[in-house]
């Protein structure tokens, strides 16, 4: 038998990957490696994959002080991108 609540998505269900979400990612990596930081930041990412669901709840927390600071909708995004690690997967590759 069929489960009738298999397609049910909750409420708060993160949006599908987007292609703005593809383009803020390649930026990121991008200057990753202009910077010559890309062994540090691949070994960095992979220690903390764990933990990237809460890195983006502390994310949304600190919300209110980091958008007055940082105007503009990268930080939601980035919060959002966060709570999926296959998208810290993506970050890497």
């Amino acid at each position: 038998m069929r489960n009738p609540f298999a397609t049910l998505t909750p409420p708060n269900a993160p949006e599908s990957y987007s292609t703005k979400d593809a383009e803020m990612i390649d930026a990121i990596a991008n200057r990753v490696v202009q910077l010559g930081m890309a062994v540090p930041a691949v070994l960095f990412i992979e220690m903390g994959k764990p933990l990237s669901y809460i890195s983006s709840q502390a994310m949304v927390f600190f919300a209110p002080i980091a958008t007055s600071l940082f105007p503009g909708e990268g930080y939601d995004r980035m919060s959002r991108l966060l709570e999926d690690r296959d998208n810290v997967e993506r970050l890497m590759t």
